[in-house]
């Protein structure tokens, strides 16, 4: 049951290389750990108390795109497994493959719907994914020393394109 939990959150290929497995000691808090263990490690304790519905925080505000990656592969097992996971969250990884958005603004829900359909609408969901590509190309602002705003605008729209398909 551990093992299967800790499979379901993507966990046990980090636990598999620890000399003891699953006896170590994590430090306080978890503070051994990359913020990525601990949220797939949070995943499969979840995964273990058998829960109708799991409610996720911006589970993967502290994490790069390799380890929400894993997070995200963590989050699908679950729910194939017919527990009911609300996210919240602003980033596209964790909410575009949702069978229901619910974008809110200022305490109101102000559009629902699956990704595709949302981004089709053209509303406040689609400026708020447009805004977050545009943050991700931009990155820092020094990009705009290195390269003229026409070029970051062209990989914008291209980006926006590929998105929206």
């Amino acid at each position: 049951m551990l093992t299967e939990a800790c499979t379901d959150a993507c966990i046990m290929d980090f636990i598999e290389k620890k000399p003891n497995k699953f006896d170590n000691n994590v430090g306080i808090k978890g503070n051994k750990l990359l913020p990525s263990q601990k949220q797939r490690i949070a995943i499969a304790r979840a995964i273990l108390a058998k829960p109708k519905i799991i409610i996720l925080d911006e589970a993967t505000s502290l994490l790069d795109n390799e380890s929400e990656k894993k997070v995200q592969i963590a989050l699908n097992i679950i729910n194939k497994k017919g527990i009911t996971t609300i996210v919240i969250g602003n980033r596209i990884n964790i909410v575009k493959d949702a069978d229901m958005i619910f974008a809110i603004k200022e305490g109101k829900v102000i559009e629902q719907g699956t990704h595709d359909e949302l981004l089709t609408k053209k509303g406040y969901y689609s400026k708020i994914i447009k805004s977050e590509i545009k943050k991700e190309i931009l990155g820092d602002k020094d990009i705009l020393k290195k390269k003229s705003l026409r070029n970051i605008t062209l990989k914008y729209s291209n980006m926006i394109g590929q998105t929206m398909r």
